[in-house]
C-alpha cells in the first residue's frame, strides 16, 4: 500500500507579485558535453551485454559512468552555488527557466547513471518485457506495466487498493527515474524517484494548493527550490529538512518582499524588508520578528536607527 504522509507544512509568512526566476551564472558548453558523453555511453551499454566476455569494456564502462557522475555533480554544485552567491530581486527576469530546466536535467542523467551502475553491479543488462503485464496483488493493487524476473522492471502503472498510484519508471519493483505518485490525501508529486523516495528535482502540489518546485533528497524538500502559496505569496530559496533555511527572497502579494536569512521556516539572522511604499528596514530578524538593532530609510532619503527585542520597538535615534 502506498503511503500518504505528506511533506511538512511549511509555515506562511506574516505579511508576490509574479512568479519569477533569478538568473544564475551557467557554463553550458560543460554541460552539453558531459550530456554528449553520457549518450554515447548510454548507446554502448544498450548494445553491450554483460559477460565473461566483455568483461575489459565493462570495466572501462563503470570508470567512464563513475567519472561523467563525479563532473556532472561538480557542474551542479557550482551552478547552484553560483545562483546562491547573488539572490538579487532586481535580476529577476519572468518566464526564464533555462537554469532550473538544466538542473532537472543534470537531476534526469545522474538518476539514469546511477540505475546503469546498479544493473552493471547486479550483472544483469536484460531488457524487461516490453509487452505490459497486468499483475493483481492480494491487498487489492494493481499493476500494468514491464515486468522483469517477476518484478516490476521499466514503465509501468500502479493503482494502490487507497486509492493512490504511480505512473512511472522502476527498477528492481522500486521507484526509480522519472514518475507522477497521486496520493490518497489528494496531493500530487511529478519528478524524480530513486529505490522508492523523491529524490532530485520535483514539483509537489498540495491538496490545499500550495506548490513546491526543487531538490529534494531521501523524500524530503532539500537545496534550492520555490514554494508557492494559494495567497500569492511565494519563498524563493534555500531548504533543509523541508523547512525554510538558508539565504532567500520572499515575495508577498501585496508587493512588499524580504530578502534575507531564513533558519527553520522563519526569518532569522540578516534581512532587508522591502517595502511597496519605497522604505526599507535593514536589521536582525529572530524567529519572524525584528530583534536587534536595524536601520529604516525613508522615502525622502532619511534614515534612523531602530532597536527591537522580539518584533518591538525600544529606541530610535536619528542617523
Amino acid at each position: 500500500m502506498e503511503s500518504n504522509s505528506q511533506l511538512p507544512l511549511v509555515l506562511e509568512q506574516k505579511s508576490s507579485i509574479e512568479i519569477n526566476k533569478t538568473e544564475d551564472s551557467f557554463n553550458e558548453l560543460a554541460y552539453n558535453n558531459l550530456s554528449k558523453t553520457l549518450n554515447e555511453i548510454e548507446q554502448l551499454f544498450i548494445s553491450l551485454p554483460i559477460n565473461e566476455e566483455n568483461q575489459e569494456i565493462i570495466a572501462s564502462l563503470k570508470e567512464k559512468i563513475t567519472l561523467s557522475q563525479t563532473q556532472l555533480t561538480e557542474l551542479k554544485s557550482q551552478s547552484q552555488q553560483l545562483s546562491n552567491s547573488d539572490i538579487n530581486i532586481n535580476n529577476i527576469k519572468p518566464n526564464n527557466d533555462t537554469n532550473e530546466s538544466i538542473d532537472k536535467k543534470m537531476d534526469l542523467m545522474l538518476n539514469k547513471m546511477d540505475i546503469m551502475l546498479n544493473l552493471i553491479n547486479s550483472h544483469s543488462m536484460e531488457v524487461p518485457n516490453d509487452f505490459p503485464v497486468e499483475k493483481v496483488y492480494e491487498n487489492g493493487d494493481k499493476y500494468l506495466g514491464q515486468i522483469k524476473n517477476g518484478k516490476k522492471h521499466g514503465k509501468g502503472v500502479m493503482n494502490y487498493a487507497d486509492q493512490s498510484s504511480y505512473d512511472g519508471e522502476w527498477f528492481n519493483d522500486l521507484k526509480n527515474g522519472h514518475g507522477v505518485q497521486n496520493l490518497a490525501n489528494g496531493d500530487k508529486y511529478e519528478g524524480n524517484f530513486k529505490n522508492d523516495l523523491k529524490e532530485g528535482y520535483g514539483t509537489y502540489t498540495f491538496k490545499n494548493g500550495r506548490v513546491y518546485e526543487g531538490q529534494f533528497v531521501n523524500d524530503v524538500m532539500e537545496g534550492k527550490g520555490r514554494y508557492k502559496f494559494p495567497t500569492g505569496n511565494e519563498y524563493i530559496g534555500e531548504f533543509q529538512k523541508g523547512l525554510f533555511n538558508g539565504n532567500a527572497t520572499f515575495l508577498y502579494s501585496n508587493g512588499d518582499r524580504f530578502e534575507g536569512q531564513y533558519k527553520n521556516g522563519k526569518k532569522s539572522g540578516k534581512g532587508i524588508y522591502y517595502f511597496k511604499s519605497g522604505e526599507r528596514f535593514e536589521g536582525e530578524w529572530l524567529k519572524d520578528e525584528r530583534h536587534g538593532e536595524g536601520t529604516f530609510y525613508k522615502k525622502n532619503g532619511k534614515a534612523e536607527k531602530q532597536f527591537y527585542e522580539n518584533g518591538k520597538i525600544k529606541k530610535t535615534k536619528k542617523v
